[in-house]
Formats: structure tokens, C-alpha cells, sequence
């Protein structure tokens, strides 16, 4: 019983966590370029008959997070439904829904390095500054590591490298090599 407390207790903590967190995020989209993409925090909870008891009779499947299930569900194109944002996005959609979350969560983030690839891919060089600056700004709290081809969001990195790849007996090799300051 002092489990299933709990744990609905923790739940309705994070259903109000994620309606602003979603209304936060949505925000940050529209900044980073993804106008048309909508962002939803889903918690959905699985009924079982051998579950916690909620307060209001059912009993919901749990594990050692509690009973909810939190998945982030976006919509990127206009009349698609919601899915799952790990089955739908394009690499590059990927990167700026990341920084978009990244930037709401900056304060609250353990993560000490973030690895953004594509993030430029199909946007333009006033977008491209609007990323540069966030990219900027996740940097103050940690280390951010960007694959770009703009010089927008290129002239916020503290170093530069050139990574290229080569193939060599059937193989493939990167290499990266720093550029000057000059």
C-alpha cells in the first residue's frame, strides 16, 4: 500500500513536470528551426492485476522508476499523428529536438558532454546563428561537441577540427585534425 502511495505520488509529480516541460521544449523548436514539429512529454501507465494499488482502484504495472511510462512523442509533419520521437525523427530533426530539451534541462543536466551531428541539416545561416548561440550557452555547463557545416554555428566553437575520411584496403578510417586559430 505505502508503495503504491508512492509511487501515484511520484506520478502525479511528473504528469505537472510534464506539461511544462513540454510547453518549454515546444518553445525552444520554434527557435531552433523546427517550426511545424510538436513536442509532447507522454506518461502512460499499463494496468496488472498482480500491479500497485492507485487510489483510484486500478492497479498499475510497475518497476523500480514507479509505474509511469515516459516516452517523448513529437509530430513533424502537420496532420501526422504523435510518435515516438526515437522512431520518427531524421538525424538532423534528432540534434535540434536535443538541444531544444538540452537548453530547457541545462540547469538540471548531469550529463557533462553533449554530441550534436547534422544539427544544420536544412536550415539557413540566420537559424544557424540562433543554434550557434544555444550551442554556446549548453557550453558554459559542459562540453558540447558539434559536427557542422555552417560557419554560423562553427564560429561559436572554442576549437576546430577537420574530420575527414579516407579508405585504405577495403577499409574505411576518419581522422581529425585541428585547425588554426588564424
Amino acid at each position: 500500500a505505502q508503495a503504491g502511495s508512492l509511487a501515484w505520488e511520484l506520478s502525479q509529480t511528473r504528469q505537472s513536470i510534464a506539461v511544462s516541460l513540454s510547453a518549454s521544449v515546444q518553445a525552444e523548436l520554434t527557435e531552433v528551426g523546427l517550426t511545424n514539429v510538436l513536442f509532447n512529454a507522454a506518461i502512460t501507465r499499463s494496468i496488472s492485476q498482480d500491479g500497485l494499488l492507485g487510489p483510484d482502484g486500478q492497479r498499475y504495472a510497475y518497476s523500480t522508476n514507479g509505474i509511469d511510462e515516459i516516452e517523448f512523442r513529437v509530430q513533424t509533419n502537420v496532420g501526422e499523428e504523435m510518435k515516438a520521437l526515437a522512431k520518427i525523427a531524421s538525424g538532423g530533426e534528432t540534434s535540434r529536438m536535443m538541444l531544444a530539451l538540452n537548453s530547457v534541462l541545462q540547469t538540471h543536466s548531469p550529463v557533462p558532454t553533449l554530441i550534436f551531428d547534422e544539427i544544420d541539416t536544412g536550415i539557413g545561416a540566420r537559424a544557424g546563428t540562433v543554434l550557434g548561440l544555444k550551442l554556446w550557452a549548453l557550453a558554459r555547463s559542459g562540453q558540447v561537441l558539434c559536427v557542422t557545416h555552417l560557419p554560423q554555428i562553427a564560429a561559436f566553437g572554442d576549437k576546430h577540427f577537420r574530420i575527414a575520411k579516407s579508405q585504405l584496403d577495403s577499409r574505411t578510417f576518419a581522422t581529425a585534425q585541428t585547425l588554426s586559430q588564424g
